[in-house]
């Protein structure tokens, strides 16, 4: 398995310690690591509140849970227009989605997604008083076509971009909850 790396270090506010991306095929893996500067609990209510949680992401268009079976299991709808240069596509994520503890693990409904197979898990935990690691591994095999030698590259880079606007909001949101 060849993992890029493809940032590491506190350039930010946020300390980005984990971003990787790999390409087989179709299917794309990645993984990251952020510490925020907020407390377990506020990180936590930022994103497992779909209101918040939309406003994680600028190109989050659409954040809704669709059917909750229980308290730990629901279905949910996450639409974000991803743009890489001129081209814009709308990707939707219909999820099953548990909750775990501190884990949040999400599987693709192919049939109403953007994605023929995906996952997605979360995991957030409290490092200290004040600082929550998230970590998220994640794999999905789109249903649209990515150029083979730019598309991987373009995506590598955009991702890098959403990491960090991600991890930067779920910190703003965290402290706004404690203040």
């Amino acid at each position: 398995m060849a993992w890029s790396t493809l940032f590491v270090g506190p350039a930010w506010a946020i300390e980005i310690d984990r971003a990787e991306i790999e390409f087989h095929g179709k299917t794309y893996k990645y993984a990251f690591s952020s510490i925020v500067d907020a407390p377990h609990h506020a990180v936590m209510a930022v994103v497992t509140d779909y209101e918040l949680l939309a406003k994680t992401n600028d190109g989050m268009k659409e954040a809704v849970v669709l059917e909750q079976y229980d308290a730990e299991n629901f279905k949910r709808n996450l639409t974000i227009n991803q743009c890489i240069l001129l081209f814009c596509v709308d990707l939707v994520f219909v999820e099953q989605v548990r909750y775990e503890g501190d884990k949040i693990l999400t599987t693709i409904v192919p049939e109403e997604s953007s994605f023929e197979a995906g996952y997605a898990n979360w995991e957030v935990i409290k490092t200290s008083a004040q600082q929550t690691r998230i970590t998220i591994e994640a794999s999905h095999t789109p249903k649209f076509w990515v150029p083979p030698v730019i598309g991987p590259f373009l995506i590598k880079r955009t991702f890098l971009r959403e990491v960090r606007e991600s991890s930067e909001k779920i910190e703003q949101l965290a402290q706004q909850q404690v203040q």
